[in-house]
């Protein structure tokens, strides 16, 4: 497993979205206060990390249980953007005596059962399109979507960087991601799972990514205590987007435990 450990003093891990690795994390990183000690992986299936087994959230989860042990880092902040998200939400409802704080940008929860088949049937199709076009021409795809358009605001040197970042990963890595831990693939909904969540839980997202903001909404309301923010005039790549802000907000919620 690849990743970066950066700092010293209470751990906080930073877990990417898909396409992206722990390299999205860094301009974020050097914009925080240097009081903390950052654990960046890259996840299965993309940067660095090789792994021949499943790249399930479980197989992920046990991932990082093994990265903290062995980092002798017992409790942890952590912080998940997106497919990140998706899987700090789970790592949290099934280990929530290892987290000192949870946050999540651009998450949602769980699909009731006929969206996520629709959208497991839509996965699948995508993790074909990435073995039939390779990562250059994928990556380029993905980032045409209106998700992620809120990018182009920081220009052409920005979005080439971000780009040259994706591209690191393996076609068949990012693929076996998508069809094991994308969002269809996700395990049924368990919502009485986000109250067993204890620790600090902030659920971020960016003003203009409207179904996100209605998913930390519920977030919310459904982790004990949980709070929920929106980041304006950005959208769902928001720390990318405006990372000084993201950067300003999380420190807040970190300082507060």
């Amino acid at each position: 497993m690849a990743y970066y450990d950066i700092g010293q003093g209470p751990a906080v891990t930073l877990l990417h979205g898909f396409t992206q690795t722990a390299t999205s994390w860094l301009e974020v990183v050097d914009l925080m206060p240097q009081t903390q000690r950052w654990l960046i992986p890259d996840l299965r299936g993309h940067g660095r990390s090789r792994a021949s087994g499943p790249h399930t959230l479980d197989a992920c989860v046990d991932d990082l249980i093994k990265l903290w042990d062995s980092l002798s880092a017992r409790e942890v902040h952590l912080v998940g953007y997106s497919m990140g998200g998706r899987l700090a939400l789970h790592l949290a409802t099934t280990y929530p005596q290892r987290l000192l704080s949870l946050t999540t940008l651009g998450c949602g929860a769980w699909l009731d059962d006929s969206a996520r088949e629709a959208r497991l049937e839509s996965d699948l199709a995508m993790a074909d399109q990435i073995d039939d076009l390779g990562i250059d021409l994928f990556v380029d795809r993905w980032l045409s979507l209106p998700l992620f358009a809120g990018l182009k605001r920081r220009g052409p040197d920005f979005e080439a960087r971000t780009r040259a970042q994706r591209l690191v990963n393996r076609p068949e890595g990012v693929a076996r991601s998508l069809r094991e831990m994308g969002p269809g693939a996700q395990p049924a909904p368990n919502r009485a799972a986000l109250a067993t969540i204890k620790c600090p839980s902030l659920f971020l997202a960016g003003e203009l990514d409207a179904r996100y903001v209605e998913a930390a909404a519920g977030l919310a309301k459904a982790v004990p205590g949980g709070r929920f923010g929106v980041l304006p005039g950005v959208g769902h790549a928001a720390h990318l987007e405006d990372p000084n802000e993201f950067a300003r907000v999380l420190a807040t919620h970190l300082s507060d435990r």
